[in-house]
């Protein structure tokens, strides 16, 4: 069965936050990107690493990116980065366009599951 969005989002909300790009990479080689909008974790950087997850595995897919994912409140107003300090431009210019334009910055190679 392929997961939901929902599914990531519940995952993430019960994992500690250093799990959340394993758990995204995951998902975007499994995941299904046209369920309904999951709810809201109330989790700030989990609702943006979902919505960007399920807005790059459609891209990827060749799908259109389901329209939740750009609600206000599935993106970050502060720059969400978890690698260290002295990787930050690198994971910048090497970020997919859909994670950073829901303030979420980490490099493609990073995003691959294992």
């Amino acid at each position: 069965m392929t997961p939901a969005a929902q599914e990531l989002a519940d995952a993430l909300a019960s994992e500690p936050e250093t799990m959340y790009v394993r758990l995204a990479a995951h998902w975007l080689t499994h995941g299904d990107p046209t369920g309904p909008a999951p709810t809201l974790t109330g989790i700030r950087v989990a609702d943006a690493l979902v919505a960007a997850t399920v807005a790059l595995r459609a891209q990827r897919v060749g799908l259109p990116v389901p329209a939740w994912t750009n609600e206000p409140q599935r993106t970050l107003e502060r720059i969400w980065h978890p690698g260290p300090p002295q990787l930050f431009g690198y994971s910048l210019a090497h970020a997919p366009a859909e994670l950073k334009a829901r303030g979420i910055v980490v490099e493609a190679d990073s995003l691959v599951s294992v």
